[in-house]
C-alpha cells in the first residue's frame, strides 16, 4: 500500500515518488523479490501479467541504490566491446547479447507506451568514439564484430555530432530516459495491480526448502515472507567501480542530442536531458576508479569538469554533481538467472558492467522466462555459474565468470 510520496532528488529534476510502509505481518505470495530498483521492480511488473503474486522488499526506499544514479544509456552498444565478447563466448554468444540488449531496449519502450509513462524516453543514436589512448584498429574491430553479432546500421563516421571526437561508430536506435521517474512509474503500476512493495524493510536470511518448491525470506524486523521463488536484485557489496557525474547547464540545442561514449576504458560519456523551455542538462560521466582505494571524491569531479569545459565549451553552470557505483564481471556480461548453488528457486540479477538499465531489464525478462517456465535462449550466456573458456582455439583454465558471488539478503 502506498503511504505518501519522497522526492528522488539525485538527479538535478526532482521527482516524485510512492513510499510504502514496511513489512508488519507474515505474507505469503508466489515472488519474493529483495530490491526495487531497475531489476526488481522490471521483474515484479513482468511477473504480475504472468499473474504471479509478488512482493517486493526494500531496504530504503524504491530506486534509492544505483538504478537512480545511472545516467540511463540504453544501449546496445554494451560497455564490453563485442570483439571481446565473440573471442570469450563466440559467435552465437555475441550475437545473443546483441539480441538480449535489443529486447530490452523494446521492453523498456513497451512499458513505457503502455504505462504512459512520461519519463522522457526517445529513440536517438549512440556513438561509440575514439579516445585520446584508444586503438587505431579499435574501432575497426568493432565495427566488423558488430555487423557479424547482427546489429544492422552500424557506421564508421568520421565526424560524428560532437566536435570533441574525431571518428565514431554510430549505433542506430538506442535510447536514453529519466531513470527516476520510469521507476517511480513502474512501481505505481505494480501497486495498481495489487503487488505488494514494501521498504524500509531489511532481508536478514533466505531459506529455500530442501526440495527447491518454496522459500522463506525473513526480514529483520522478524516478520517474514513464504514464497516459491526468490528474486534476489540487490547487490551493491558487489561494487568493484566508482564513476563521477556531473550535470551542466547548457542553451537549449547547444550540443547534439545522442549517446556518447569513448572506446577506450576507462572512458568519459555524454547526453543530454531536458530540463527547461531555454535549457538543457549536460551530462557527463566518467573518471572510474577502482572501488576500495583511497581517493578524493573531489579531485574526481575537478578532473571531470577540466576535461568536460575543454572539450565541450557550451557547459555553462554546474547544476548537479553526484557519483554511482558498477561492477563488471571478469567476462564482461551481466550475471543473470538461477542461481549456481542448489537453491534452485532462487534467482540473481549481478555485474551490470555499466549498462545497468539494461541489464537489469534482461534480468528481468529472463528470470521471468525461468520462473514461468518457458524457454529463454539467453539462459547459458548470463548463467551466475558459467565458466570462462576463451574462443581461440586454445582452452584457458575455467574460472567463474565474475569474482565470488556477495549477494547482501
Amino acid at each position: 500500500m502506498i503511504t505518501n510520496d519522497l522526492t528522488l532528488t539525485t538527479w538535478p529534476l526532482p521527482v516524485t515518488a510512492p513510499t510504502y510502509a514496511p513489512l508488519a505481518a507474515n505474507i505469503r505470495v508466489d515472488v519474493c523479490i529483495v530490491g526495487a530498483g531497475v531489476a526488481g521492480l522490471t521483474t515484479a511488473y513482468l511477473l504480475q501479467r504472468e499473474g504471479k503474486t509478488i512482493c517486493v522488499l526494500e531496504a530504503n526506499e524504491i530506486a534509492s541504490g544505483q538504478s537512480r544514479k545511472t545516467t540511463a544509456h540504453l544501449s546496445t552498444a554494451i560497455d564490453a566491446r563485442y570483439f571481446d565478447i565473440e573471442q570469450t563466448f563466440g559467435a552465437d554468444g555475441a550475437n545473443l547479447a546483441a539480441k538480449s540488449h535489443a529486447a530490452a531496449l523494446s521492453q523498456i519502450e513497451s512499458i513505457v507506451y503502455e504505462e504512459k509513462i512520461e519519463c522522457g524516453f526517445e529513440w536517438i543514436d549512440g556513438y561509440l568514439c575514439e579516445s585520446d589512448n584508444s586503438k587505431p584498429e579499435q574501432l575497426d574491430n568493432e565495427l566488423a564484430a558488430s555487423r557479424r553479432a547482427g546489429i544492422s546500421g552500424v557506421a564508421l563516421i568520421e565526424n560524428p555530432p560532437i566536435a570533441a571526437f574525431d571518428r565514431a561508430l554510430k549505433f542506430p536506435k538506442q535510447a536514453q530516459l529519466h531513470p527516476a521517474r520510469y521507476l517511480a512509474a513502474v512501481a505505481r503500476a505494480i501497486s495498481r495491480d495489487c503487488g505488494k512493495i514494501h521498504t524500509k524493510t531489511e532481508v536478514a536470511k533466505v531459506t529455500p526448502s530442501s526440495d527447491g518448491r518454496s522459500a522463506i525470506v525473513s526480514s529483520a524486523n522478524g516478520f517474514t515472507v513464504t514464497c516459491q521463488n526468490v528474486v534476489i536484485a540487490t547487490s551493491e557489496e558487489q561494487t568493484d567501480f566508482r564513476n563521477y557525474i556531473i550535470a551542466f547547464k547548457i542553451v537549449r540545442g547547444a550540443v547534439p542530442r545522442g549517446l556518447f561514449w569513448e572506446a577506450q576504458s576507462p572512458s568519459h560519456f555524454v547526453r543530454v536531458e531536458s530540463f527547461s523551455t531555454e535549457h538543457e542538462l549536460l551530462i557527463v560521466g566518467g573518471e572510474d576508479f577502482k572501488s576500495g582505494f583511497e581517493t578524493e571524491q573531489e579531485a574526481e569531479f575537478e578532473e571531470l569538469e577540466k576535461w568536460t569545459r575543454e572539450r565541450l565549451p557550451q557547459a555553462k553552470e554546474v547544476v548537479a554533481k553526484w557519483s554511482g557505483l558498477l561492477m563488471r564481471s571478469n567476462d564482461g556480461l551481466a550475471l543473470l538467472g538461477q542461481d549456481t548453488t542448489d537453491r534452485k528457486n532462487v534467482f540473481v540479477v549481478s555485474g551490470d558492467s555499466g549498462n545497468g538499465i539494461t541489464t537489469g531489464t534482461i534480468g528481468a525478462i529472463l528470470i521471468s522466462d525461468q520462473i514461468i517456465g518457458r524457454k529463454n535462449d539467453w539462459e547459458e550466456l548470463y548463467n551466475p555459474g558459467r565458466t570462462v573458456r576463451k574462443k581461440t582455439g586454445q582452452k584457458d583454465s575455467d574460472s567463474n565468470g565474475t569474482a565470488e558471488l556477495h549477494i547482501k539478503t
